[in-house]
């Protein structure tokens, strides 16, 4: 008989204690890193850097050797006959030593060309691809950083949800206990059925209250899950800051918004686009070869054997003038940089404003829970002396419920304001772009 006892208390420990292990929790932090990783943009900043590192693998060919293979074939119906034109000339032999121009001429070429000086243009060239790659995966950070806003209100909802949930079915046990007096003092006369009906109508109306309230968690759940990648059930517990409700707020914190940064980038693109427009107004130099074999050889028409031959040479381009064309651009370019300028101050203001406004909040926020934790603390005094006058059969249902009622719409009131400070603080380091720890 004992052992069978040590064996159900036993059984009765373990799943207690599973029960406890298997109980998961999340931080804010770990859910911001999941969204981060499970956004559908997570790997464009790899592939950016692939499609960038390809393309400036081709810009820097060019400075590379140019290797061309041509033939050709051509037949003249008149050429050049010096024999002929010089058959006046008296001078024995003389006209027959000449061979005319052959008629059929082919050749075969492999013709190579390299570049000698660009002006600097390819290196101009892969500092813009280098630009191009930052802001393109700049705009891929600002999505990605958007999310972190839909993770914060969907995960605070959850916490503010449950933390009603929580108060919720504490009122419904004091609302049990009480009952179970009211009932004893009806069955006494002291008190009437009414007074029963009344505690059992309001414990209908929380446990309605409380059905609703898990509804809306599930539905958060499920979007918080969807974002994050993870699986969210109602044991899951979320966590946030420390676990005391840490308070992030400075009023020194710095704008680091990625969207800001965007603003700069542009600058360096526009930037870089007027040094590559000054490597384009320098001159360029090449060398060249031709190796080939053909009938007549290279240049000697008057050969009417084939045979091998080669050309090397150098040549220099330098446009001196384009008609202002590289003014105007230039032109285009500062008056861009203007518009960027301009661009970044305005939501530089936009973003002071919000922030400012959130400060006010944060602020607010503060004083008032400072207030309704006195408010909460009297209509609690309150309610236990309402409590003992029920007992007590000196007060009705009614009466009771009001003061309860107050009760639980102060501590209610309360725990919304702690949970929105620590959201609004977490809002705080999301519009000033600092981390979310």
């Amino acid at each position: 008989m004992n052992s069978i006892r040590h064996i159900t208390l036993f059984l009765l420990l373990l799943s207690t204690a599973s029960g406890l292990f298997s109980q998961e929790s999340l931080t804010l932090s770990e859910c911001l890193e999941k969204a981060t990783t499970n956004h559908k943009l997570a790997g464009e900043k790899e592939r950016y850097a692939a499609i960038s590192d390809l393309s400036s693998q081709i810009l820097r060919r060019a400075w590379m050797p140019v290797a061309d293979a041509g033939a050709s074939v051509l037949y003249n119906s008149d050429v050049a006959d010096l024999g002929s034109t010089l058959s006046g000339i008296p001078v024995p032999g003389l006209a027959d030593a000449i061979a005319p121009v052959p008629n059929a001429q082919y050749r075969f070429t492999l013709d190579v060309s390299q570049l000698l000086y660009d002006g600097g243009m390819t290196r101009e060239l892969v500092r813009n691809e280098e630009v191009a790659l930052k802001i393109s995966q700049q705009l891929s950070k600002i999505e990605i950083y958007s999310i972190k806003e839909q993770v914060l209100a969907n995960y605070f909802g959850i916490v503010l949800l449950d933390q009603q949930y929580r108060l919720i079915n504490t009122f419904i046990e004091t609302i049990d206990s009480q009952a179970k007096a009211v009932a004893s003092a009806t069955g006494s006369g002291v008190l009437t059925q009414a007074d029963n009906d009344i505690l059992i109508a309001e414990k209908l109306k929380l446990q309605q209250q409380a059905a609703e309230n898990r509804n809306m968690q599930k539905a958060l759940r499920n979007i918080l899950g969807e974002i994050t990648g993870t699986t969210i059930t109602e044991t899951t517990r979320l966590l946030y800051g420390n676990g005391q409700g840490d308070i992030f707020f400075n009023e020194t914190s710095d704008i680091k918004r990625p969207e800001l940064e965007l603003f700069d980038l542009t600058v360096s693109k526009l930037d870089a686009g007027e040094k590559l427009l000054a490597a384009g107004r320098r001159p360029k130099a090449y060398g060249f070869a031709t190796f080939g074999y053909g009938k007549p050889p290279g240049n000697n028409f008057f050969s009417d054997t084939a045979e091998p031959f080669f050309i090397a040479g150098a040549t220099l381009r330098w446009n001196i003038y384009d008609w202002d064309k590289t003014r105007n651009e230039r032109e285009i370019l500062n008056i861009r940089r203007d518009i960027t300028t301009a661009r970044k101050n305005d939501a530089e203001l936009k973003l002071i404003l919000i922030i400012e406004g959130k400060r006010a909040e944060i602020e607010t926020l503060q004083e008032s829970i400072v207030r309704l934790k006195e408010i909460a603390e009297l209509r609690s005094s309150i309610t236990a002396v309402m409590s003992s006058r029920l007992s007590n059969g000196t007060l009705t249902s009614s009466e009771y419920l009001i003061a309860a009622n107050q009760e639980r719409e102060a501590l209610i009131n309360l725990e919304i304001k702690k949970i929105n400070l620590v959201k609004a603080n977490y809002e705080f380091l999301f519009l000033t772009g600092n981390e979310l720890k």
